[in-house]
This record gives C-alpha cells, sequence and structure tokens, in this order.
C-alpha cells in the first residue's frame, strides 16, 4: 500500500500591547508584520499583514501566520512611531510609546 504524503500547515499567532510612557493603555494604533525569515533563518520576502487596530487595553492580535522572524511597525494616525524584530508564535513584551 502507497500512502501520497501530505504537507502540514502550520499557523501561530502573535500578540502584544501598546502603552503610552506614563502606563495608559494606547488605543486605536494599527499594528502591521511582515514575514522576513522562516523557522529555519531562510529569508524570505512577503507582503505586508494588517493593520490590527488596538484595542481599548492597547492589546493587538494577529492569527494565522507562518511561523517565523517579523518585522512590526506600529502607526498612529498614519505616522510611524515604532518598529522592531519580532518572533511569531510570541508575545511581544509591552511596547512603550515615548
Amino acid at each position: 500500500m502507497v500512502f501520497a504524503g501530505h504537507a502540514v500547515a502550520t499557523t501561530v499567532s502573535l500578540a502584544g500591547t501598546i502603552r503610552a510612557a506614563s502606563g495608559g493603555a494606547i488605543s486605536g494604533a494599527n499594528v502591521y508584520v511582515r514575514r522576513i525569515q522562516d523557522p529555519s533563518g531562510s529569508p524570505t520576502v512577503e507582503n505586508e499583514i494588517g493593520p490590527a487596530t488596538s484595542s481599548s487595553s492597547g492589546g493587538f492580535y494577529f492569527y494565522n501566520l507562518a511561523p517565523g522572524l517579523y518585522i512590526a511597525r506600529i502607526t498612529i494616525s498614519s505616522v510611524n512611531v515604532w518598529r522592531g524584530e519580532v518572533k511569531a508564535p510570541g508575545e511581544i513584551p509591552p511596547i512603550i510609546l515615548h
């Protein structure tokens, strides 16, 4: 008997919180991510995903992402206010905007 192999698609999530320097939550910020590296370390060229808009508690979530290293950026009123590398799956430590 011969069985055909099936690739198993794995998706992960990524979560974070945006706060002001005073500690208060920042709601309404737009978060975008773009995968730049797969889990094996190979570079990827992919389109940006988003926005995920931060909630009243400052939280944001991305679901159904491919695992790997991402560049994340945050905009408020179309102005870039933060950019950094994040790994998915994962929870990003609170991002403090000054």
